[in-house]
């Protein structure tokens, strides 16, 4: 788990369709107003890593966070580094690595950051080990049209620790569960 200095623990946020599904084209499979004002709670204030794809889908930094964007492009991390709220590193152990050096003069919690995507950045973090707390939203849907997928197969012995499920909103999007997940306890 976050074994870098001044990191209090590494969060991973992500909502996925039943089969792990997360995006196509660069985009999300679906528009819950919900979950989106639950990933603006849940990250205000925080450290957000993402991939570069993940950064563009965006399009901006986020108000109240620091997007930190991995990328093996060093001019493109020269790009990310003029914005304002925003950091390029070359890769996920950099990006611990800024945040060890966040202050609270930047966040309000500097040194708890959040995964933010996307698909290999959040398999890559968890083929390491990297992650303390998984924050899943599970659509109720299925989308077989997705090109990027979450790598559910690496939560298989996590354990539930909370699960609040959400009806459709409107009658036509599909409902929802808000999960977060730790890992299997040590032996």
């Amino acid at each position: 788990m976050s074994t870098h200095r001044d990191i209090r623990r590494v969060s991973l946020i992500v909502a996925v369709g039943q089969n792990g599904e997360i995006g196509r084209g660069g985009d999300l499979l679906w528009h819950l107003p919900g979950d989106l004002q639950y990933f603006k709670h849940t990250t205000m204030g925080h450290p957000l890593i993402m991939g570069s794809r993940t950064f563009r889908s965006i399009g901006r930094a986020l108000p109240g966070r620091i997007s930190i964007v991995v990328s093996r492009d060093p001019d493109y991390c020269r790009t990310i580094d003029s914005l304002d709220a925003c950091r390029g590193v070359p890769s996920v152990e950099a990006a611990l690595e800024y945040v060890g050096t966040l202050s609270q003069d930047q966040l309000p919690s500097p040194h708890h950051p959040f995964i933010a995507g996307g698909g290999q950045i959040y398999r890559e973090c968890l083929e390491k080990g990297l992650v303390d707390e998984v924050y899943l939203t599970l659509v109720h849907a299925r989308y077989p049209d997705a090109d990027t997928f979450f790598p559910l197969e690496y939560l298989d012995t996590w354990q539930e620790v909370s699960r609040e499920s959400h009806a459709s909103a409107d009658g036509t999007s599909p409902s929802f569960d808000y999960l977060r997940l730790i890992p299997p306890a040590e032996k």
